[in-house]
């Protein structure tokens, strides 16, 4: 919302353009932003938690720097278009976010996401949060790299505010279908590790309580998969290291408080 801000008053001092001009700016921006995001994804590789590496951490990186342009092109598209502007760039950016690249690094698509939530700013009449709840049916999930992606997708569409959480779960809760669709139950396990564990978006099973329902009928199967064993411990380890952290603030708080205040010094009286 702040970097739509900005680029709409930045925009008001510019005149307007076409469709077709803000489709070159456009493209031209994500080449950009490819080159960036391939020196990024080198300078990461092989380094500690490169996954945990946030937008926000890239504010003064040249990547932020050309979404903003990006989104100045957006905020400057003449008004009889804004509507198909806003479909336009709404669908090569949730297209962007399906390719197998996204991941590469996992903030590519945080940033894709962040652009393509932005897109709502541009037409007061699409609503770009419908469209998204259409087109996530066609996520792929044929094969595991497909399915790891698409965990990805959803929770980063949760960050975004372009899914809503309780929309999330039920969703998850029917396709995984009591555990019986073994591709749903993939992808409702990484969304909710990616979601949960690692971004802390949501919390679990407090927000996702049909999806907890249908994987405790999973937990008393027989043989329950692997995946969802590597899912209790990412979340046991989640809230061991929240209230670690919890722990020492409050330990700083309390310090802060047990220092004795420094008074002036008192002068002598004449």
């Amino acid at each position: 919302a702040a970097l739509s801000a900005a680029a709409r008053a930045a925009a008001s001092a510019q005149s307007e353009i076409s469709i077709q001009e803000l489709m070159e700016a456009y493209r031209g921006a994500t080449a950009k932003l490819d080159l960036e995001f391939a020196n990024l994804e080198a300078q990461l590789q092989g380094k500690e938690n490169a996954e945990l590496v946030t937008f926000a951490q890239l504010r003064n990186h040249a990547i932020a720097a050309h979404v903003q342009e990006l989104l100045l092109a957006s905020a400057r598209v003449e008004r009889g278009s804004r509507d198909d502007a806003a479909l336009a760039i709404a669908q090569s950016t949730f297209k962007a976010m399906c390719e197998p690249r996204a991941l590469e690094p996992p903030v590519r698509l945080e940033t894709l996401a962040i652009v393509l939530a932005a897109t709502a700013d541009i037409s007061q009449t699409l609503s770009v949060r419908e469209e998204v709840a259409n087109w996530i049916a066609f996520l792929p999930a044929r094969t595991d790299g497909e399915r790891y992606l698409h965990s990805h997708v959803l929770a980063r569409l949760l960050g975004v505010e372009l899914l809503d959480v309780a929309e999330l779960d039920a969703y998850l809760a029917h396709n995984v279908d009591g555990g019986r669709s073994q591709p749903w139950l993939e992808i409702a396990l990484g969304v909710v590790e990616i979601a949960v564990a690692r971004y802390r978006l949501a919390q679990f099973p407090q927000d996702f309580t049909r999806l907890a329902t249908n994987l405790e009928v999973v937990a008393r199967s027989p043989h329950p998969p692997p995946s969802l064993r590597r899912l209790v411990a990412a979340l046991s380890a989640a809230e061991q290291n929240r209230l670690k952290q919890q722990a020492q603030q409050q330990a700083q708080q309390q310090q802060q408080q047990q220092r004795p205040s420094l008074a002036a010094p008192v002068r002598p009286t004449a």
